[in-house]
């Protein structure tokens, strides 16, 4: 046997110790075990007694036995001395009585006979049908008669039912004293013996009085004052009970046991032949199958230990545990064992008194002696067994931090950015760790809390103040300066990483990043005392942030006293104008002009109102550029440190409603105007326009008429002509294949004439030369014959030619035509006058001003969108719709006008 990793080999190199006694105990004399180890307790080998190991096995038939059954060495008697093997003899054993008729009976009987004249014969017979036995009873004895006829003279004996000869479903019948059993195959019988003599049976083997006798198989007759209680049985199951005695068939893959009555212990049955088991030597038979899961089989449990699994259970003598490893089935008798317990192998399971771990790498584990309290680590790579007398409950803790704790000992990991240190417990200084070596194991410590205590891991980066130990760290982060104080002296540091003692007292950063302070719908009066709002936005940002460091408060209430000033100050120059200077409108344009008692034109209207806009936007640059610089003095006379970069006025609009009523009513009274004047001008060019479109389109449609009548003529004579030289060809065709044809049969005649000439002259001696002349003939014929299909279907593809050619100077001539069509059209159009060209212009103008016109923000009577129109009437000079400008569009609106009024005139 090998020695596990940690184990101390056997002194003197003495043999394995072998332990009998259960949980692994030593017997006397023998060497002791081996001691446990100092250090981690590695996991053990398990020592199993042979006797707790289960061994299945498989019982052999006893021949001497006769038959198939087990009786265990007991020798049940067996009684087979009343066995018939046929009919008659069957019916010679029921006959066998110890006393007869008597004989004057018969003589009775032939009297009645002769007195009856044979009647008396004649009513005593009886024909016993084949396949039964006759029954009649004769001086209270029942007896058999064969298959036939038959006649019982004496007047003592009488008739009774027939009786089957072989009846399946009844396979013990009484008739009289005696018992007919039938005990076929897969059948088993037995009854008790009355008589002790062993002469009447025939037979030592057959049992003494009282005794439980087994019948074998077959038909046997037995005498009821010999035999009680006869019973059978068919072995249909696996545990059949027959009298006093039990038939146990035990399949492969089960298991029997019953207690022994004599010892009083459990003794299991292996499968093979039936067993036979007699009452008064087993009591609690029982069968059980054999499972994987276990099973329990009277007062011993089997229990098999698979891969990945281990079991143990508690002996009662000495108390100790008996772990099972896996591999075998296990019997565990419960008068020596109790909690049993299986339990599946994980990295971390409790298993009775032991705790097994197993330290994967990655992971660091330890635990705390009982006896002294020492924390013992587990070096990762090993299993362990930890026996809970000796050690508490194991910890174990995944390393996949830079701090772990485990137990009294902590696993540091150092990491970039962070700063790690720990109180020594000796002398109280603190020690920064670092990295002693480049390589991993200089960056890693094990920290013992005897050793060290109050460890700090902090973000060496982080914004916020943190405590290190005895000094405060921070980072000042760029766009900010730090504010540190040492005894009253107040310090500002450049962004960057900084460590300190706890005399500094570090506060928060003052930020050096532009501001944008935004004031929304801002409420005022103006100077004559109408309602306004306004939307401002003011930049500043922190220039001297020692300054600001010394100003009594935090940053927020700086914030907020400069917010209240710059809006104070802003209010009060705005305040110092009206209405109109702040905010003019076309309404207030227009009362001035009428004031003025001057009538202005389109044109001068929208000068004065761009002059009054200009206006407007200096007065709001001037209050922008005052309020800057109240904010600049009041910074340097309450010691901000503060600059404003600039202030600017987003929105400047009117707050009362009743103000915005009156304007929306003038607004909607004016676009009326307007629009009744839009819709007349419309009007009068649309007629203008249809009218000259009506006289062109005219006029273009008889041009494409007469150029379309040209181009039919064209394509019909074209196709005239194609059609006249298809013909042409085609005759000649004709004629020129008839004279060819015509050609070839005359010389084809010649020849012949010439051929049969020469035969007659010397037929003899020209005959070959005929043949071959004439097969010349025919091979000309032949070749003349194809070059005039050839000619043929050239003319067919040259007319085939003519016909594509004549579609094409068709689709061609179409196309001239069209080219034309259009060509016409154009120059129609080039043509077209200075009004007609005025006019197209006017319609899209015209149509234009259909959408403008009639678009929701135009109409006055809308007062939610009269606002739009004096939007409008602002934007105008800077609108365009399509081709032209607003401006240009108005132009052409006037000239319309007075081209109607000149048209009205005429």
């Amino acid at each position: 046997m090998e020695n596990l990793p940690g184990m101390p080999s056997h002194p003197d190199g003495a043999e394995d110790i072998n332990l009998d006694l259960p949980g692994g105990i030593a017997e006397p004399g023998m060497p002791p075990p081996p001691l446990p180890l100092q250090g981690a307790p590695l996991e053990e080998e398990v020592y199993v007694p042979d006797e707790l190991k289960a061994q299945f096995g498989h019982e052999l038939l006893d021949e001497k036995s006769g038959d198939f059954f087990n009786d265990l060495g007991r020798h049940f008697p067996r009684d087979n001395k009343n066995k018939v093997n046929s009919n008659d003899e069957l019916i010679e054993k029921v006959n066998d009585y110890p006393y007869g008729a008597a004989s004057w009976a018969r003589c009775r009987a032939m009297s009645y006979v002769l007195c009856s004249c044979g009647v008396y014969y004649y009513n005593k017979m009886r024909t016993v049908p084949a396949g039964n036995f006759g029954h009649y009873i004769s001086t209270e004895r029942h007896m058999l008669k064969p298959p036939g006829r038959h006649v019982l003279i004496s007047d003592e004996e009488i008739w009774d039912d027939d009786v089957p000869i072989d009846d399946p479903s009844v396979l013990k019948r009484e008739i009289g004293i005696k018992t007919v059993l039938v005990v076929p195959e897969n059948h088993v019988a037995g009854a008790f013996r009355v008589s002790s003599k062993s002469d009447e049976v025939g037979g030592e083997d057959s049992g003494g009085d009282g005794d439980f006798v087994l019948i074998g198989q077959g038909r046997h007759v037995l005498d009821n004052t010999r035999y009680r209680e006869i019973v059978i049985e068919k072995l249909e199951s696996d545990l059949i009970r027959l009298g006093p005695v039990t038939v146990l068939y035990i399949k492969e893959g089960s298991l029997g046991g019953a207690y022994e009555r004599t010892t009083g212990t459990y003794r299991i049955f292996h499968p093979g032949p039936p067993y036979l088991l007699h009452e008064k030597d087993y009591e609690s038979i029982e069968l059980q199958e054999r499972k994987l899961t276990g099973f329990k089989l009277g007062p011993i449990k089997f229990l098999t230990v698979k891969d990945g699994e281990m079991a143990g259970a508690f002996h009662k003598n000495t108390g100790r545990y008996q772990l099972l490893p896996p591999g075998n089935t296990y019997k565990l008798h419960e008068k020596d064992y109790d909690n049993i317990e299986l339990m599946q192998r994980t990295d971390l399971f409790k298993l009775g008194p032991y705790t097994f771990i197993t330290v994967s790498s990655g992971y660091v584990a330890g635990a705390y002696r009982l006896k002294g309290g020492e924390f013992v680590l587990l070096p990762p790579g090993q299993t362990y067994q930890l026996n809970e007398n000796e050690f508490k409950e194991p910890i174990r803790v995944k390393r996949d931090k830079h701090v772990v704790i485990c137990g009294p000992i902590t696993f540091l990991t150092l990491q970039e950015g962070m700063l790690m240190g720990a109180y020594r417990t000796k002398d109280g200084k603190f020690e920064e760790f670092q990295a002693t070596r480049s390589d991993s194991e200089g960056a890693q410590f094990q920290l013992h809390e005897r050793e060290f205590h109050s460890l700090t891991v902090v973000n060496k980066y982080s914004k916020e103040v943190q405590e290190f130990g005895p000094n405060r760290i921070v980072t000042i982060p760029e766009g900010s300066c730090g504010v540190f104080e040492r005894e009253g002296v107040i310090e500002i540091k450049d962004p960057g990483f900084y460590r300190v003692s706890a005399e500094y007292a570090i506060r928060d950063n003052i930020p050096l990043h532009v501001n944008s302070e935004r004031f929304e719908d801002v409420a005022f009066r103006t100077k004559d005392s109408l309602k306004m709002r306004i939307i401002l936005v003011i930049v500043w940002r922190i220039a001297d942030p020692l300054l600001t460091a010394k100003w009594p408060g935090t940053l927020e209430e700086l914030r907020e006293e400069f917010r209240s000033k710059a809006l104070s100050g802003l209010i009060m120059e705005l305040r110092a104008h009206t209405r109109s200077e702040l905010l003019p409108f076309r309404q207030d344009v227009l009362l001035a002009s009428k004031e003025e008692g001057s009538e202005a034109d389109a044109e001068q209207l929208e000068a004065m109102i761009k002059k009054a806009q200009e206006q407007s936007r200096q007065l709001r640059n001037e209050a922008e550029g005052k309020c800057l610089s109240l904010l600049g003095t009041a910074s340097e006379d309450a010691g901000w440190g503060l600059q404003v970069v600039s202030v600017k006025l987003d929105s400047v609009e009117l707050a009362d409603e009743a103000i915005i009523a009156d304007m929306e009513s003038m607004a909607q009274a004016q676009l009326s105007m307007k629009r009744k004047e839009m819709q007349g001008r419309e009007r009068l060019a649309a007629a203008n326009v249809e009218r000259e479109a009506a006289l062109q389109q005219e006029k273009a449609k008889a041009e494409i008429q007469q150029a379309a009548a040209e181009s039919q003529s064209k394509v019909k004579l074209a196709e005239a002509k194609a059609q006249s030289e298809i013909t042409m060809l085609k005759s000649k065709n004709e004629a020129m294949a008839q004279a060819e044809s015509k050609k070839i049969e005359l010389d084809m005649q010649l020849k012949l004439e010439e051929s049969q000439a020469a035969l007659e002259e010397s037929k003899a001696t020209r005959a070959a030369r005929a043949e071959a002349e004439a097969k010349k003939i025919e091979l000309e014929t032949q070749r003349l014959v194809a070059e005039h299909e050839v000619q043929i279907r050239e003319t067919k593809l040259r007319a085939q030619q003519l016909a594509a050619e004549t579609e094409a100077n068709s689709i061609r001539a179409l196309a001239d035509a069209n080219y034309e069509k259009g060509r016409k059209e154009q120059e129609v159009a080039a043509m077209m006058p200075s009004q007609e060209l005025e006019l197209k212009r006017l319609e899209l103008a015209v149509e234009g001003m259909k959408h403008f016109a009639a678009a929701a923000w135009r109409h006055p009577e809308d007062a939610a969108k009269a606002h739009l129109h004096l939007f409008w009437d602002e934007m105008k000079p800077f609108m365009r719709m399509g081709p032209m400008s607003a401006g240009e569009m108005e132009e052409v609106q006037q000239i319309a006008a007075r081209r109607l009024m000149s048209a009205e005139a005429v």
